[in-house]
């Protein structure tokens, strides 16, 4: 119908414009659409290192704090021997020698 309505001059320039520019916005959308995904993966990769260093996180502290209840017993021990000698008047002589090493132990400990 367009060689008919404008004729043949005006159709040979036309046409080609017309489907070049259809390829273009073409090319342009799929850029686009590229674009658009590869953000979205760059933002998703992003996140799963955010989780991956928390998670490490998460281990050095659970790691870190795995030793302490050993260390609260200590220090409970320490301060029940080195208190001993004040509530138990006629106290042993071992006692009294285990006294002052453990409350250096649990002042260490703390």
């Amino acid at each position: 119908a367009t060689p008919v309505v404008a004729g043949p001059a005006v159709t040979a320039l036309v046409v080609p414009l017309l489907a070049g520019g259809v390829g273009l916005v073409t090319i342009w959308q799929e850029r686009t659409g590229k674009m658009v995904v590869a953000a979205s993966k760059s933002c998703t990769a992003e996140l799963l290192v955010r989780v991956a260093s928390s998670e490490a996180r998460i281990g050095r502290a659970t790691s870190i704090m795995a030793p302490m209840p050993m260390y609260i017993a200590t220090c409970t021990f320490a301060t029940v021997a080195s208190a001993l000698p004040l509530v138990v008047r006629p106290c042993p002589a071992l006692l009294r020698l285990v006294g002052l090493p453990m409350v250096l132990v649990s002042g260490c400990m703390i």
